[in-house]
């Protein structure tokens, strides 16, 4: 089963809004208790790269494990 564009450019588009949304919430969240500082939103975002990264490297590992010929 392939994916078409418009449906790969919609789920990637409301999912960088969905991280977007998560990192100013957790900017809310924490700063009554750190303060707004540029290094907590730095670690805010390095916390949130680093999860991208980790999916990242899940998501091509669990995609090697399938033989791309009989997967379709």
């Amino acid at each position: 089963m392939r994916m078409s564009l418009l449906w790969a450019r919609v789920l990637v588009f409301g999912t960088s809004a969905s991280v977007l949304v998560l990192e100013i919430l957790a900017g809310r969240l924490m700063a009554p208790y750190v303060g707004v500082t540029l290094e907590t939103f730095t670690g805010i975002i390095g916390v949130v790269l680093g999860g991208i990264a980790a999916g990242a490297w899940l998501g091509g590992w669990a995609a090697d494990q399938v033989d791309a010929v009989t997967a379709e």
